[in-house]
C-alpha cells in the first residue's frame, strides 16, 4: 500500500514537472534555442503527462470525478508518434517550421479528435457508465465506441503509427550517423538517440498494459498494469527526459544548417571562398574559414550599426533580424565558436561607442549616466563594471581625462 502511494506521488509531482517545463519552453520565447523544436518537445511532454494523469484517475478510482478524461482526448495517442518524428527530423536538419507536406502528419489524430467528440460532449451518466466498466470487460476485443471506432481498431492503429514513425525517425538518425563530429553533434545526436528509443520504449510499454489489460484475470493484473514493472518503468524513462532537457540546454540549439546562411554571408562581407557544399556536409560544425565568416559579419553589423546596439534591449533576437541569420544559429557561434561571448562583444562596442561620444563637444556636460544611456547600458552601475573591465580604468576617469 505503501508503495502504491510512493508512485502516486511520483506520478503527480513528474507530471507537474513535466507540464510546467512544457509551459515553459512554449512561453519563454526571449531565449537562444530553436523555438520551433521546443514548440514540438513541448507537445510530447504534455501528450505524456496527459497520459500518466489518466492513469493516475484510473488507478486511483478519482477517474468517477473526471469520466471525461477517459475518451476525451484520445487523439493524443496518435499524435504522439508523427510530433517525436518531426523533433528528431527537425533537431537532425536545423528546421524551424513544418513544411507543407507535415500537415498529413496531423489527419490521423485530427479524424480520431472529430470521432471522440461524441463521447466528450455525451452526459455524464453516459462517460460514468463507461468508466464503471474498466474492471469489467476485455478492453482489446471491446466494441464499445467510446472513442469513435472500436477499441481493437485504434488500438492497432496506434500500434501501426508508433511503427512507422519509428522507422522514419531512426531513418533520419542513420542519414546524420556519418557526419562530420563535434562535440556539439555528439551531444545533439546522442540526445536524438535517446529520444527515439525512450518514446519507443514508452510506447511498446503502453501496448503491453493494453494487451495485458485485455487478458486479465482478477484484479492482481489490474494492479500490475497501473502500478507495476510497465507503468513504474514509463515513469523511469519520462524522468530521464525532463532531466536531460534542464540540465543540458544547449540541446535545444539543435544542429545548426550553416548551408543555409552562406549567400547571406557571401552578401554581407563580399566573401565567396565557402561553398554551401562544404557547410552542408558539416552540419553543426564550422571550419576556421567559416568562423572567419561570421566574425566579419559580426565586425561589419557592429562598425556600422551603432543606432542598433546601443538600444537597450539589444539582444541575439535583433542581431538575428539585422543579420537575417537565425537567432540559433548565433547562440551556436556564441557558445562554440567565439572567442567572446554575445555579451561581452556587445558590451566591447558600446564602451567604443561611448569613448567615441565622449570625444564630441555637444556631450562635454553630459553626466556618466547619461553618456551610459546613449550607448545602450541601462544603469551607471552596468556601465561602470562593463567599462572598468575593458578599459582598466573608470568611464569617470576616462572622461575626466578627455576635458583636462
Amino acid at each position: 500500500m505503501l508503495a502504491t502511494q510512493f508512485i502516486e506521488v511520483y506520478n503527480l509531482l513528474i507530471s507537474s514537472a513535466g507540464i510546467s517545463l512544457a509551459a515553459f519552453l512554449i512561453l519563454k520565447k526571449v531565449n537562444n534555442d530553436n523555438q520551433y523544436l521546443n514548440y514540438l518537445l513541448a507537445i510530447i511532454l504534455l501528450s505524456s503527462c496527459f497520459h500518466f494523469i489518466r492513469n493516475y484517475l484510473i488507478s486511483s478510482g478519482w477517474i468517477i470525478e473526471f469520466p471525461w478524461a477517459y475518451g476525451s482526448f484520445s487523439m493524443i495517442y496518435l499524435l504522439a508518434p508523427p510530433i517525436t518524428y518531426l523533433y528528431i527530423r527537425g533537431a537532425l536538419n536545423d528546421e524551424t517550421s513544418l513544411k507543407q507536406s507535415d500537415y498529413f502528419h496531423f489527419v490521423p489524430p485530427l479524424a480520431q479528435l472529430l470521432l471522440s467528440l461524441p463521447y466528450l460532449f455525451s452526459s455524464h451518466e453516459h462517460k460514468l457508465s463507461i468508466v464503471k466498466q474498466l474492471n469489467n470487460f476485455n478492453n482489446l476485443l471491446n466494441t464499445t465506441p467510446f472513442n469513435g471506432v472500436p477499441y481493437k481498431l485504434f488500438f492497432s492503429m496506434v500500434l501501426l503509427s508508433v511503427t512507422f514513425y519509428t522507422v522514419l525517425a531512426f531513418r533520419e538518425l542513420l542519414k546524420r550517423k556519418t557526419y562530420k563530429k563535434s562535440s556539439h553533434f555528439t551531444s545533439v545526436y546522442n540526445w536524438i538517440r535517446s529520444v527515439a528509443w525512450i518514446m519507443v520504449l514508452m510506447a511498446v510499454l503502453m501496448l503491453i498494459n493494453v494487451i495485458v489489460t485485455s487478458f486479465k484475470v482478477g484484479t492482481a493484473t489490474y494492479q500490475l498494469v497501473y502500478f507495476g514493472p510497465f507503468y513504474e518503468s514509463r515513469l523511469i524513462l519520462f524522468t530521464i527526459v525532463l532531466y536531460k532537457i534542464v540540465f543540458s540546454s544547449g540541446l535545444r540549439l539543435g544542429l545548426p544548417n550553416f548551408a543555409k546562411n552562406i549567400h547571406v554571408i557571401q552578401n554581407q562581407v563580399g566573401s565567396t571562398d565557402t561553398e554551401p557544399n562544404e557547410i552542408e556536409l558539416s552540419a553543426g560544425v564550422l571550419s576556421l574559414e567559416q568562423v572567419n565568416s561570421y566574425q566579419m559579419v559580426l565586425d561589419h553589423f557592429f562598425n556600422h550599426r551603432s543606432e542598433t546596439f546601443t538600444e537597450l534591449e539589444f539582444n541575439l533576437e535583433h542581431l538575428s533580424q539585422a543579420t537575417h541569420i537565425p537567432k540559433h544559429h548565433w547562440a551556436y557561434f556564441f557558445r562554440y565558436y567565439s572567442p567572446n561571448s554575445f555579451v561581452d562583444l556587445r558590451n566591447k562596442y558600446r564602451i567604443e561607442h561611448a569613448k567615441k561620444i565622449m570625444q564630441f563637444p555637444a556631450y562635454r556636460n553630459y553626466t556618466i549616466e547619461a553618456i551610459g544611456e546613449a550607448s545602450g547600458f541601462g544603469s551607471r552601475t552596468t556601465f561602470f563594471n562593463a567599462f572598468k573591465k575593458h578599459e582598466n580604468i573608470s568611464p569617470g576617469e576616462y572622461f575626466d581625462a578627455i576635458k583636462r
